[in-house]
This record gives structure tokens, C-alpha cells and sequence, in this order.
């Protein structure tokens, strides 16, 4: 799906945590957020982001993502196109026209033909 990004957004970490399926992440399910279905998780080399609830899984050893997973999170301005490749608890994970991919709120964009 396309979209028209229509309200600025500014990627709020330059670091942000990146894991392959099967890896362990911490959660820290108290940190609060203001987003559902979003989870700060802290990964073995220390970098920390906000991953989907819905891709983690417990296990006896911990929590661990059951797919590969980056939070790298899009700096977008009006007027750029961007190609969505799924949604997930109000984000959109999409591509722009520079090549550029991560998540961008579903909230500062708009589909388009």
C-alpha cells in the first residue's frame, strides 16, 4: 500500500535494538508507553527498543521475538511517499522512494492510489 506521509516525524533513537527470530530479549513490561500493544525490550547486545507484544514469546528461559525484528523507526516529512509493507499496533513498517525502511505512525500518513 501507498502512502503520503501528511505530518512530520522525527526517529527518536539512532540506536535502537535489532534481533533475529529465536533471539532473547528482556521486556520491561512496567515501562509505561502510551501506545497498545507496544513493549520496551532490552536485547543481549544492550540496545533497547519498543517491540510488538505480539511477536514475543515466553519460554522457560525467558522471553525471546519469534521473527526477526528492528525498531529502527523512519524521520519522515510531508509529501514523501512511502510503500507499507504491514501495519502493527499503529505503526505502519514501510519503505521510502530513497530506499530508506523502518516504522513510521500510522497516524502522520494517508493511503493513496
Amino acid at each position: 500500500m501507498r502512502v503520503l506521509v501528511t505530518e512530520p516525524y522525527q526517529r527518536p533513537f539512532d540506536d535502537p535494538l535489532v534481533v533475529g527470530a529465536g533471539e532473547p530479549v528482556e521486556p520491561d513490561f512496567d515501562r509505561p508507553t502510551d501506545i497498545e500493544g507496544w513493549v520496551w525490550c532490552i536485547a543481549g547486545d544492550g540496545r533497547c527498543g519498543w517491540t510488538p507484544r505480539s511477536w514475543l514469546v515466553q519460554a522457560a528461559d525467558g522471553w525471546y521475538v519469534d521473527r526477526p525484528y528492528n525498531a529502527v523507526e523512519l524521520t519522515v516529512n510531508p509529501g514523501e511517499v512511502l510503500e507499507v509493507e504491514f501495519e502493527e499496533s499503529g505503526f505502519c513498517w514501510a519503505t521510502g522512494e530513497d530506499g530508506r525502511s523502518g516504522w513510521v505512525p500510522s497516524h502522520v500518513v494517508t493511503a493513496i492510489a
